[in-house]
């Protein structure tokens, strides 16, 4: 079936297909997902949950990217900041940062971890909306705790939790 329309409403009854030109809709009106495809191929998804996949047919998160991708900014704007550093910042350990900040979805929260080596095991347990980020990047910022088996522990959180940026290794 091939329809075609050079202005106006164009819907499609039965095939749960609607393009409203004038307000710029495109929607299903039911519970099917939505899909975009060029050449053939499947290349972005919106599912009825409002979860939405570029490269996955099947997105499990607001938004699920399979492959690469680029951002260009970060668009979070951060209601309280912490700063770890060797000497001169608010921490010199990264978990009395993390244990410091009390967040939320209306209060999110950075952690900024200057370059270093960090010899610590990381906790984040029942906080959500926090992002720990490591301001020199993997190359100059390293996470490595001793006598233990794990680098970071992330549990009981139920929002976003980000860390980012760092080579973690145990126990050299």
């Amino acid at each position: 079936l091939t329809i075609t329309a050079e202005a106006g409403d164009l819907i499609a009854t039965g095939t749960d297909v609607r393009l409203v030109s004038s307000s710029g809709d495109i929607s299903a009106t039911s519970s099917n997902d939505i899909y975009f495809a060029t050449n053939g191929t499947e290349r972005m998804r919106i599912l009825s949950t409002g979860y939405v996949g570029i490269g996955t047919a099947s997105p499990g998160y607001n938004l699920e990217v399979a492959g690469t991708f680029y951002a260009a900014t970060s668009t979070t704007s951060y209601a309280k900041t912490k700063t770890v550093a060797k000497e001169g910042a608010d921490y010199t350990i990264i978990q009395a940062a993390i244990d410091a900040l009390t967040c939320s979805v209306a209060t999110p929260c950075l952690v900024k971890v200057m370059p270093g080596v960090y010899p610590e095991q990381i906790t984040v347990n029942n906080k959500s909306y926090i992002d720990i980020i490591s301001i020199g990047g993997p190359e100059v910022t390293k996470i490595n705790p001793s006598g233990v088996s794990e680098a970071v522990i992330i549990s009981g959180t139920s929002g976003h939790v980000r860390i980012e940026g760092f080579t973690i290794e145990i126990g050299n």
